[in-house]
């Protein structure tokens, strides 16, 4: 998939990414349930995280570019997902579920979410590789964009700040 391009949708790397997010709501939902319902804490927490990236960060972010962003940036749809995309990745409680949800099959396709899931994407790789001795495990022999689920919690914010026009 990585042939001619540094970024497209890795179904290999959405299973670990996927798989890191079930870890850490378990971990959370566990500490919920203390004795009483696993599977139904376990729920409640993936959800109330869903709920809290996509709706209030995500949409938040769109209301306050509402605001923010004027001209021809404002009409362009692709660059106010990429905008709310930062910002799930930068804010919301899980920053390894919002970069699942990013990597998708509609990477570097022509709708707005496809162009910035691949400008997204586009950023992690750039800075992997100029941040390499930074990532645990990191392989020089690997594409980056096959690595990015070493990145921590904290260095998922970091880049999305990066990136973001007005995080910093």
């Amino acid at each position: 998939a990585l042939g001619k391009r540094k970024v497209a949708y890795l179904p290999g790397l959405s299973d670990r990414l996927r798989l890191q997010v079930a870890d850490q709501v378990l971990a959370k939902a566990r500490a919920q349930a203390a004795g009483g319902d696993l599977r139904r804490a376990f729920l409640e927490e993936y959800w109330r995280a869903s709920f809290q990236q996509s709706i209030f960060v995500h949409e938040g972010r769109h209301a306050l570019d509402r605001t923010l962003v004027t001209g021809l940036a404002r009409l362009d749809d692709a660059n106010l997902e990429y905008r709310a995309k930062l910002s799930e990745l930068a804010l919301a409680d899980y920053p390894t579920l919002a970069l699942y949800n990013i990597n998708a099959q509609t990477i570097g396709g022509d709708t707005p979410h496809g162009k910035a899931n691949a400008k997204v994407l586009q950023g992690y790789v750039a800075w992997i590789e100029g941040h390499s001795t930074e990532v645990t495990g990191y392989d020089k022999a690997t594409p980056a964009l096959m690595q990015v689920d070493k990145l921590t919690e904290d260095q998922i914010r970091h880049v999305a700040k990066t990136l973001d026009p007005i995080a910093l």
